[in-house]
């Protein structure tokens, strides 16, 4: 379990849901959105402010793309300022770049790997990923709808960052 299971974000509703590399999320389920915040723990800062970097600007681009849209997180803003709180109301901010964050709609339901589905229109969203210039995808995760569809993709990038060993 992690070390921040039960925290918060100061001054609004979200809550810590889970986790991946290198971000946090939390979720306000309310409103329904998630703001996911990078941390750099055990890794260089810089190369975790390159990942968010990667996966801003893929988002960016993908939510102002009338084909690619539908399928991300729309609409997102970047997050600048915040707060974390743990379960036993220590200040954790530290743990988290500052200015790494961004939040966007939360989607409710089973995430696969997208390598491992076998989508109808797995070509088509990759290709337009491609087109936009978004190449990182080959880890992110996904939903699918009632047909087997790619409906919601999350965690990709405009090129992987490749971690240098100090």
């Amino acid at each position: 379990m992690s070390k921040r299971a039960g925290s918060h974000i100061s001054g609004t509703n979200f809550v810590y849901l889970a986790e991946g590399a290198y971000g946090s999320v939390f979720v306000d389920r309310t409103t329904k959105r998630i703001r996911k915040l990078y941390r750099h723990e055990g890794r260089a800062e810089q190369h975790c402010r390159d990942v968010f970097d990667s996966e801003w600007q893929a988002l960016t681009i993908a939510s102002c793309t009338e084909t690619l849209g539908k399928f991300v997180i729309a609409p997102i803003f970047r997050v600048g300022e915040y707060e974390v709180i743990d379960v036993s109301g220590q200040n954790i901010t530290g743990d988290f770049l500052e200015k790494a964050g961004f939040e966007g709609a939360f989607i409710d339901g089973t995430f696969e790997k997208i390598a491992m589905v076998d989508a109808p229109n797995k070509g088509t969203l990759t290709a337009a990923l491609l087109a936009s210039g978004i190449s990182h995808f080959i880890d992110a995760s996904v939903t699918l709808d009632g047909n087997g569809n790619i409906e919601k993709i999350i965690d990709i990038g405009m090129r992987d960052i490749v971690l240098e060993w100090e």
